[in-house]
């Protein structure tokens, strides 16, 4: 990748949902190799379709991009499936978990390994999930559906990592968990980042923990980014109150 070229760039991107509705109408944004990225905003900003035009699962809902550009280490991904594009190391974990809840932890973190044929180092890098999430390590046998949220979520985001991303695309990480698990998948996000070398793109509505863990922050509202700056000296109650409420 050249010098100074971002991993991620998004240029004025607009898609549409079945009924010309539009769910995005202006989003621009550089995502640097190696950065905490966080997109905040309320629901129904368009954080969750910003993803999914990224790793691109928009085709899913009926959902396409009708304008604008997605690059990735500067190729437009928008040509690729959503299969190629993981295999480009753009790895989504979605909202809500989405284990199979039938398997077995460790079944389903052998999942996000499908594509690949490296046995040995699969299995190094189940190790390493284990390591970065003991609890998952002593329910590894257990079936996923008997997990507490907060495992289910460690488990989706080990899950994702044993695909190998460059990029980690990670929705709504906290929703619907106690503050102290919330803070714990925060710091495994951090982890990846730092010791893994993983780019994280973060969707998230606790603003105050998203800052606490991002290098860099955008601010979503109805469709179009209202603020892109470093968290470096961001403040909750001023910058980011007004790019929400203007």
């Amino acid at each position: 990748m050249a010098s100074g070229e971002p991993l991620l760039s998004l240029d004025r991107l607009e898609v549409v949902y079945p009924g010309d509705l539009l769910a995005l109408r202006d989003v621009s944004l550089d995502v640097a190799e190696g950065d905490v990225t966080v997109l905040l905003g309320a629901n129904g900003a368009g954080k969750s379709t910003t993803l999914k035009a990224i790793s691109g699962l928009l085709a899913a809902e009926g959902g396409a991009v009708r304008r604008g550009a997605i690059r990735f280490r500067g190729q437009d991904l928008r040509r690729l499936s959503a299969a190629e594009r993981v295999r480009r190391g753009v790895v989504h974990v979605l909202e809500g978990r989405r284990l199979f809840r039938q398997l077995t932890v460790e079944e389903n973190l052998r999942m996000g390994a499908f594509a690949r044929s490296d046995a040995r180092a699969v299995r190094d890098d189940l190790e390493t999930a284990f390591t970065l999430f003991p609890r998952l390590r002593e329910r590894r046998a257990q079936k996923a559906g008997y997990l507490s949220g907060g495992e289910q979520q460690m488990a989706a985001i080990a899950r994702g990592l044993m695909a190998r991303p460059t990029l980690m695309l990670v929705d709504e990480p906290t929703m619907g968990l106690a503050p102290g698990v919330a803070r714990e998948v925060f710091a495994a996000l951090r982890e990846i980042n730092a010791a893994r070398g993983v780019t994280v793109l973060i969707c998230e509505q606790n603003a105050a923990l998203a800052l606490s863990a991002a290098r860099t922050v955008a601010v979503l509202e109805t469709g179009a980014v209202t603020l892109f700056r470093p968290a470096a000296g961001l403040s909750l109650e001023g910058d980011v109150q007004r790019a929400y409420f203007g």
